[in-house]
């Protein structure tokens, strides 16, 4: 009998590098759909905190310094699911760039529900 590989039954390819855990936050990469992180807060039944970010190692466009984390953006997904964006400073003080973790593939700018809310009015109702 052939076993299935272990990495194929849980997913741990998508939670690899786009999820990890810090100070009941879980941080997330835009990769992963926001109904797999309600799943998952919920299978777990503790409170996290949502946070979107872009990953390390980042540098600006226009200077190639590094990017610093500096606060948060908070958005509401759904009406009811608070999750914050990470935002990015450039290191050198003379560059204003500055950048916000970009979840516009889930949520759309100026939208609070996911796109698979917003396809299926049916489920709309519902909330």
């Amino acid at each position: 009998m052939n076993k299935i590989p272990h990495n194929n039954i849980y997913g741990e390819d998508l939670f690899k590098d786009n999820v990890k855990i810090e100070n009941c936050a879980l941080i997330v990469k835009p990769i992963v759909p926001f109904s797999l992180i309600v799943e998952l807060v919920n299978f777990i039944i503790s409170i996290f905190e949502i946070i979107y970010w872009d990953g390390e190692g980042l540098t600006c466009p226009e200077y190639g310094e590094k990017l610093y984390r500096n606060s948060y953006h908070e958005r509401l997904i759904n009406k009811i699911y608070p999750v914050k964006l990470q935002k990015y400073i450039c290191s050198n003080k003379e560059c204003n760039y500055f950048n916000i973790t970009n979840i516009d593939h889930i949520v759309p700018k100026y939208s609070n529900y996911e796109m698979a809310i917003r396809n299926e009015p049916y489920t709309q109702g519902l909330i």
